[in-house]
């Protein structure tokens, strides 16, 4: 931006034209985040109306920055929120599998023994299944 400032003044002196050029560093943190230039012949001639410039820009950018860093932190809450129902629905999951494996388990088990029961290695009442009779 130096650099600019200086072909800005040059500029200015050497066609006598009005000039103004300002800048803001989006993330605002240095205290040099914004600069600007007004030319000699603005300043002398709407002294008023060119700080109202700078005035206007800073506000208008300030609002931007402002707006970037709501749009940040309502996006940062989204992730958040969704990030812990996905760590939930995979907590849910994985109880869902223990269940499912449980019963798996128990299912294999009872055929086990409806099979020992067929193959008349067991009795129905022998194999202690509630429910069920012996003939």
């Amino acid at each position: 931006m130096p650099l600019l400032i200086a072909r800005a003044e040059n500029l200015s002196a050497e066609t006598g034209s009005w000039l103004f050029i300002a800048e803001q560093h989006s993330n605002a943190t240095s205290k040099n985040s914004f600069m600007h230039y007004t030319s000699p012949s603005l300043r002398h001639n709407a002294y008023n109306n060119s700080n109202k410039l700078v005035n206007t820009f800073s506000q208008a950018v300030g609002c931007i920055i402002k707006f970037n860093k709501q749009e940040v932190q309502k996006l940062n809450k989204k992730y958040k929120k969704v990030t812990r129902q996905k760590e939930d629905a995979l907590e849910d999951a994985c109880k869902a599998k223990e269940v499912l494996a449980q019963q798996v388990d128990k299912t294999v088990l009872l055929e086990a023994i409806l099979q020992q029961i067929k193959d008349g290695i067991l009795s129905a009442s022998d194999a202690n299944i509630p429910g069920a009779t012996s003939d």
